[in-house]
């Protein structure tokens, strides 16, 4: 598992100490909790997961289609990942 994750910040990561020490990890259930989602994307790579989000099913597939359940989400983001909701 340590190399398999090695690999993904290499990916992320254009040098190994740009990769974080230690990260916060939160489930849906807490999210879901908060008075005030804020979801950031950038990146024609996050125009598909963004448009799932708002306009695809609520499902285990598109996790955070889930938000469409919550009153008071904003998301932000660039004009790649926003290419499909046009």
């Amino acid at each position: 598992m340590m190399r398999r994750l090695k690999h993904q910040e290499e990916l992320i990561f254009k040098f190994l100490e740009w990769v974080p020490k230690s990260a916060l990890s939160m489930g849906i259930k807490t999210i879901m909790q908060s008075k005030v989602i804020v979801l950031l994307a950038n990146g024609e790579a996050k125009a598909e997961v963004i448009y799932k989000t708002i306009n695809g099913k609520i499902c285990p597939e598109a996790p955070a289609s889930i938000l469409q359940l919550h009153n008071n989400v904003n998301i932000i983001v660039d004009k790649a990942a926003a290419k499909l909701l046009f």
